[in-house]
């Protein structure tokens, strides 16, 4: 597994990772997954920090901090 600091290029995958979550936890969050990577986006322009876990070319988790 790899661990690395995701950025800004990212924010598509981590919205749709962030939409499965809501849906696996059946939170009542109407967000799209457009409107997931927004404020993605923001967050990472300010002073959020995001990893990424990989396994092979996979990403299976991440983390915002």
């Amino acid at each position: 597994m790899n661990v690395r600091k995701a950025d800004t290029s990212e924010v598509e995958k981590l919205a749709e990772l962030n939409k499965k979550l809501i849906e696996d936890e059946q939170h009542p969050n109407p967000m799209s997954v457009q409107q997931l990577a927004q404020r993605r986006n923001e967050w990472l322009e300010s002073d959020y920090t995001c990893y990424v876990a990989e396994e092979g070319e996979a990403t299976i988790a991440y983390c915002l901090l």
